[in-house]
């Protein structure tokens, strides 16, 4: 495959195989995907395994040739991750969730390029190429040039053979809201590192907390949210309504946006990431430099916040200011002093020795049972360190294939004549587990299958 352009995505690099080898879309698509009917998503092309392999580059890499990480930031924590997805070649399932078009739909793929870059690529590296912040959901202007990007359809079934973009000289100037949100989208894709939807949510929360479009208790003021939501973006020509809201009381769309466990597209997201930007005045996804809690504390507030900060405990802050417990515990977690909050059984030290444990296979049983805590708190602490949990589902898997091929292999040393339907019969959960997590080691080490008996 040739190297990627700069902000070349990985679809326009396998289009540009197949127009300078000569060869036919089946003829490629056999040779790169496995599958002459494979057919090729353009901003979320898939099989990154195989591709690495012909690219020369990590999948790592042709990940991020793709949209894949601005749609991993709008993927709830309960979902497998786009890059897992996209690399072994799964894709269905996506244009399920995402509701985009796919083959069988009627609406099909589109492919944007602006006039002026095509040309600019054209005298600069001697071909024109799609790149990637066309693609990017809703965006409809160029964010170098400030033309209105031209569109082309894919074919119905081989998008491959859609080919370079064609050179053009016809441009016109895009609309001044327009351009805005294509440069903040062109920014959010290069920066955005947001591992899940939650991890998006919290800065978005935080966000709203400072506009005060959250409550105390961190309840959305959905009428003025969306009131003000709509003013902003109704400017705005989106490629479908489904972008933007309908009207200023479309709260369906905020739910959408600000739910944890329900999925949202990213055209709707970035939509909601810019009207961000413009209320807090900064680039809408990246988590601004924190400033000292200090505006807005009634008298024993600021009193609490003093002593707190000086390393008071909370029942010495109680007695000094003649407040509850309670109430001086929620301003410690309201402006963030949370080092007083920490428990005293499990500190930093006891989870470390914990985690160690843990990542040896240990029980769980056995671990809460050595530092004398509950099993849900070594549960809890498990699930909450990256990785964990996958190398303790590793651990077990191993020692189950272990221990059941000692099982198979002791049976044929004391039993050397015997038959697969013996082996199968005596060690029903050792031999049936081997089956269907380790066939290949199975086979290799049961007699060879007798030939049938015909009755007389």
């Amino acid at each position: 495959m040739p190297k990627a352009f700069p902000d070349e995505f990985l679809f326009s690099r396998i289009v540009r195989l197949l127009v300078f080898s000569g060869l036919k879309t089946t003829q490629i698509q056999e040779k790169i995907f496995g599958s002459s009917r494979v057919c090729a998503h353009p901003t979320l092309t898939q099989h990154h395994r195989r591709l690495s392999y012909y690219s020369g580059g990590s999948s790592n890499s042709l990940y991020g040739q793709t949209l894949g990480p601005l749609f991993q930031m709008c993927l709830p924590t309960s979902c497998q991750s786009m890059e897992e997805r996209m690399l072994k070649g799964g894709l269905n399932n996506i244009s399920r969730l995402w509701q985009m078009p796919n083959s069988r739909g009627q609406q099909k793929h589109r492919i944007q390029y602006c006039a002026q870059c095509t040309f600019d690529d054209l005298k600069l590296w001697g071909v024109p190429y799609w790149r990637r912040t066309h693609q990017i959901p809703n965006v409809v202007a160029c964010p170098v040039h400030g033309t209105v990007l031209n569109s082309k359809t894919l074919p119905s079934r081989y998008h491959l053979s859609v080919g370079l973009p064609p050179i053009s000289n016809q441009s016109s100037h895009a609309n001044p809201e327009d351009l805005d949100y294509a440069r903040f989208c062109s920014n959010a894709i290069e920066r955005a590192k947001y591992a899940n939807k939650a991890e998006l949510l919290n800065f978005v929360y935080t966000q709203l907390r400072t506009l005060g479009y959250l409550t105390d208790k961190d309840r959305i003021r959905r009428k003025a949210l969306c009131l003000s939501f709509f003013n902003a973006v109704k400017s705005l020509y989106p490629t479908q309504p489904y972008w933007i809201p309908k009207s200023e009381f479309d709260y369906a769309f905020l739910s959408n946006v600000l739910s944890q466990e329900h999925f949202c597209h990213p055209g709707r997201m970035c939509i909601f990431l810019y009207w961000l930007s413009l209320c807090g005045h900064n680039d809408g996804i990246t988590i601004p430099r924190a400033t000292p809690p200090h505006s807005n504390k009634t008298e024993k507030e600021e009193q609490c916040y003093l002593l707190l900060s000086n390393g008071t405990s909370l029942n010495e802050t109680a007695k000094l200011t003649c407040k509850s417990r309670t109430y001086v515990k929620s301003i410690a977690l309201k402006y963030g002093l949370t080092s007083r909050l920490a428990p005293r059984l499990i500190d930093r030290k006891m989870r470390n020795r914990i985690a160690n444990m843990a990542s040896r296979g240990w029980h769980r049983n056995a671990i809460a049972k050595q530092f004398d805590v509950s099993t849900g708190s070594v549960e809890m602490l498990i699930s909450s360190i990256p990785g964990l949990v996958a190398r303790r589902r590793q651990i077990k898997f191993e020692s189950m294939r272990r221990k059941y091929r000692v099982t198979i292999l002791r049976f044929l040393s004391l039993h050397p004549g015997t038959t697969r339907k013996n082996i199968f019969a005596e060690n029903n959960a050792a031999a049936y587990w081997l089956y269907n997590h380790d066939h290949s080691w199975l086979m290799c080490v049961l007699p060879p299958p007798q030939p049938a008996r015909l009755s007389p």
